[in-house]
């Protein structure tokens, strides 16, 4: 599946391969104060944003009715494998 990636400084490109969302992740280590996140998007408009402290926030930005969902202090390997990033988590199908 082709996504959207964001860097912390908010520098958009696309990609289909997973391994980029570990890349991505990475660079939450030099974040600052202003630019304090990074983001996956998928064509559909699931969006994951994550943060240097774990938090992370998902979120259809395409649907009007969606509520973001906030996971507090998530650990960043669980962040890129265990949500899949690319795929959304059991459960917020359809949301």
């Amino acid at each position: 599946m082709n996504f959207i990636l964001m860097d912390p400084m908010g520098e958009t490109s696309r990609s289909d391969d997973p391994a980029a969302i570990d890349v991505l992740l990475a660079q939450l280590d030099s974040t600052d104060q202003e630019h304090t996140d990074v983001a996956v998007r998928t064509a559909d408009g699931w969006t994951i944003s994550a943060y240097r402290s774990g938090n992370v926030v998902f979120e259809n930005v395409e649907a009007r009715s969606s509520v973001p969902r906030h996971i507090k202090r998530l650990p960043r390997e669980e962040i890129g494998r265990g949500c899949g990033c690319w795929r959304l988590p059991a459960g917020l199908n359809g949301v």
